[in-house]
Formats: C-alpha cells, structure tokens, sequence
C-alpha cells in the first residue's frame, strides 16, 4: 500500500472511530442520566455543555493544527477523544457530569477539526472528491456503536466499562494510525504566507445554517433514544438499535 493509500484509510479510520466513540455515549445517555439523578431539563441544559466545549475545541483545535501540523494533531487529538469518552460513564451528578460533557465536547471538537483537516489534505492528492465517504465511515461508527451498546446493554454491564472499553480501544486504534497520516505543515505555511484575509459574508452565512444544522442534529441524537424509551416504550436492546 502507497503512502498516499495508508493515509486514506487511516482517515477512514478516525472518522470511524470518532462516530463510534460519539454513538457509545448517545446509546448509554438514558443510564447516564438516570444514575446522575437528574431530569429530562437539567439533562437538556448539560447536553449544551456538550455542544459548548465542541466549539471551544474546533476554535482550539484549527489553531494549533495551523501551528504544528495535522499529522500530529490527529492522533494527539483521537487519543484526548479516547479518553474523555469515558468521562460521562463515571458521573454521579449533575456538576460531574456537566464537567464530563464540556471535556468530553473538546475532545470531540478537537479531532473534528484535525480528521477533517486530514481529509481536505488528501482529497488535494487524489484530485476527485473523496471527502463524502469519509462522513459516511463517520456514520457507519454510530451503527457499530449501536449494535455493540445494544448488546453490552443486554449483559447489564455499566457505562463505566462499556465506555472505558471504548475508550481504550480507540486509544490503540489512535496511536498505531498515526503513522499513516499526511504531513501537510508544508502546505498549510505556503497558505498562510499571504498573510490574515477577511472572511466573506457567505462564509459566515454558510457557519450559521451549519450551526443550525448541528443543532437539530444534535438534538435527534441526544433524545431519540429516551423518546423510544419514555413515550414508545422499547426496551433498553431495542432502542440503541433504532
């Protein structure tokens, strides 16, 4: 396998993992929220937390990405994600637990930034598009997540393991992709050599409708799986599937 090979599929596997670590928290949010004691309301306020620190680390992460380099942004950042993926499980209250999802968010942001920085980088070298079936390997981390959170469920095993697992796997998987990936510091310094430009109003209209769209996003995600519990009534397998 070609340099420029490895460094698609290791881009196919952050995303992957990244949509795998995010889908293990949202299958266990029920059993997160039942054993931090707390509402449906004070849970939708925490879940903004979430969002909060995604932003801090995306606004982080772009940063040091120009300053260092993608190549070990990435896996510094997909081992951060690893680890703060298993904050959640250990809550026991509403402060934990808030405190898990701002941490949590960065780390997520943080790889966000850097997996789609990656991937920018090596659709420039294939010259077609190729970014589309890296989102979609994002996706296809939610559906393994849902499956196996489904089955970890069906074996009464806590968030704490099951996350914990999960977290050391995508620690293993973080390190040993690292050594696949691009090193685009050279492109990023003859970009930034012009010097800082204006950023076009269209720019600022496409973030908006994009922050919309993380927003509903978000939100199908976040309670879909209580709405199938509290309203239709599946049981705890069946709904992390759906």
């Amino acid at each position: 396998m070609n340099a420029l090979k490895a460094a698609r599929v290791a881009t196919f596997t952050y995303f992957g993992l990244n949509g795998f670590l995010l889908g293990m928290w949202l299958v266990h949010i029920p059993t997160v929220e039942q054993r931090a004691g707390i509402d449906h309301a004070e849970l939708g306020r925490l879940l903004l937390l979430l969002g909060l620190g995604a932003f801090l680390g995306m606004r982080i992460g772009g940063k040091i990405t120009d300053r260092v380099g993608v190549k070990y942004v990435v896996p510094v950042a997909g081992v951060l994600n690893s680890i703060t993926a298993v904050l959640p499980g250990f809550a026991v209250g509403q402060w934990t637990l808030g405190a898990a999802l701002l941490i949590f968010g960065f780390g997520n942001g943080l790889i966000d930034v850097g997996m789609n920085t990656h991937a920018v980088v090596v659709e420039r070298h294939y010259q077609r598009p190729v970014i589309s079936a890296f989102h979609a390997t994002w996706s296809l981390g939610g559906v393994a997540a849902a499956l196996i959170g489904s089955r970890t469920l069906s074996w009464d095993l806590s968030p704490a393991v099951t996350l914990s697992a999960a977290g050391a796997l995508g620690i293993v998987i973080s390190v040993v992709t690292a050594r696949a990936l691009l090193n685009e510091k050279e492109e990023q310094q003859v970009s930034t050599s012009t010097g800082k430009r204006k950023v076009p109003r269209r720019i600022w209209v496409m973030a908006a409708l994009a922050g919309l769209v993380m927003l509903s996003e978000g939100a199908a995600y976040d309670w879909s799986v209580l709405h199938l519990q509290d309203i239709l009534g599946a049981s705890p397998e069946i709904e992390r599937c759906v």
